[in-house]
């Protein structure tokens, strides 16, 4: 959903998914969906508009449930 711009379909999704990892597991789940999301912003030209900005939203939401940088 997230690729075809369905960003707050996809966003809901990408929650209950969320919702379903072990709470001891969500970083290490995270870190796996969020990395590939992150590169197809890598290269702006790669994503129409809206689909940019979906998954932007995505990576966004998912940054929230991994420690800082700075933690590690």
């Amino acid at each position: 959903m997230l690729l075809t711009g369905r960003e707050q379909e996809g966003l809901a999704e990408l929650r209950k998914a969320i919702s379903l990892v072990g709470r001891y597991e969500t970083a290490s789940v995270i870190s796996s969906v969020v990395a590939p999301l992150q590169d197809f912003l890598t290269y702006p030209l790669l994503l129409p508009p809206p689909a940019a900005t979906a998954v932007a939203a995505a990576v966004a939401e998912c940054q929230q449930y991994l420690p800082d940088a700075a933690d590690s």
